[in-house]
């Protein structure tokens, strides 16, 4: 008798940095271990911005993307008590992409348009990555020091190749596992409906294989196996135009024994979530993007099987349904 699991990635802090910040965290006990670079299309200031004659510190700010759209923006600028600041003198950079106040205050478009709350960012996942290491002590950050694919993007928008703004999502995650089921063996579904119920009516048959399941969903594979297979789904899943391995072919593949901890404990599925960057981000939704697909991190879930031919939603619908006919059958 084998106990199948079912689990569930969810992002447990972010960062959203710009290329010259990975050096570092904001942070300082935020130890990220995945990254994404994001390519985002980018915007410019259209004109100088209209200042408020009534209201001290106040401006609209009109901006414009490389797709022709248009916005405005109202904004009061603030000094460092949250006072309103008089402003005297604005200047807009030759490439209209930032814009200097009284001198010094310096503000970005894309960094203007990424905390406008109605703003609806798409992001192009152009490369994944991860930064374990062999000691495990290693974070993202460290990695992107002096990475040599970042440097190739940074040297492809320099050259006009890519027309992004640039920026790079670090993150952590946890893992819980959303259900346990009872199976017959490694590669087998689980237990039916009526043999579960067989087992409940047995008290000391019952007793056993609770005390198993209450142990099983709190053990976990490795952090390391826990790492390599989100990676690789990840990228199996966008195939970012810059990753060269795991995109093609099925992962998880159990020729990779990176993440073999997930075989060996009977994970059947697993769901990746990845709705936090939405919710704890000043923007409305986003979307993440790539020739080959087009994700919402706000309404879709990545699931995919692992030790079995189902995801984790087929796999709980073919029990549920199993159950409903047992039901009926008594």
């Amino acid at each position: 008798m084998f106990l199948n699991s079912y689990s569930e990635i969810n992002v447990n802090y972010f960062e959203l940095l710009k290329p010259n910040e990975v050096d570092k965290s904001f942070n300082s006990n935020f130890k990220s271990n995945l990254y994404f670079v994001l390519g985002i299309p980018r915007w410019f200031f259209n004109g100088y911005p209209r200042k408020s004659l009534s209201k001290k510190g106040k401006l609209y700010l009109k901006l414009i993307s490389d797709d022709n759209v248009k916005i405005s923006i109202p904004v009061t600028i603030v000094d460092n008590k949250g006072e309103p600041v008089k402003i005297e003198k604005i200047e807009v950079s030759r490439d209209e992409r930032f814009l200097t106040l009284n001198g010094k205050l310096q503000y970005s478009a894309i960094d203007t348009m990424l905390n406008y709350e109605k703003f609806c960012p798409g992001f192009e996942v152009l490369y994944i990555g991860q930064a374990q290491g062999k000691k495990h002590s290693r974070t993202a950050n460290d990695r992107l020091i002096s990475h040599k694919t970042l440097q190739k993007i940074m040297s492809d928008v320099d050259q006009g190749i890519l027309e992004y703004e640039i920026r790079i999502l670090t993150f952590s995650v946890k893992e819980k596992k959303i259900v346990t089921t009872l199976g017959d063996d490694l590669f087998q579904d689980s237990l039916s409906f009526s043999e579960v119920v067989k087992i409940s009516q047995d008290k000391e048959r019952l007793a056993y294989y609770s005390e198993l399941i209450q142990k099983e969903m709190n053990t976990f594979p490795s952090s390391r196996s826990q790492i390599n297979i989100i990676e690789a789904k990840l990228i199996n899943y966008f195939k970012p135009q810059y990753n060269i391995k795991f995109k093609n072919g099925s992962i998880p593949n159990r020729d990779h024994s990176s993440y073999e901890d997930y075989f060996q404990q009977h994970f059947n599925a697993m769901i990746i979530n990845l709705s936090e960057f939405v919710k704890c981000s000043p923007f409305l939704e986003c979307t993440f993007f790539t020739e080959h697909v087009n994700f919402n991190p706000g309404y879709q879930i990545i699931d995919y099987a692992i030790n079995s031919d189902k995801n984790s939603f087929e796999s709980i619908m073919s029990y549920v349904g199993d159950a409903n006919y047992y039901k009926e059958e008594i």
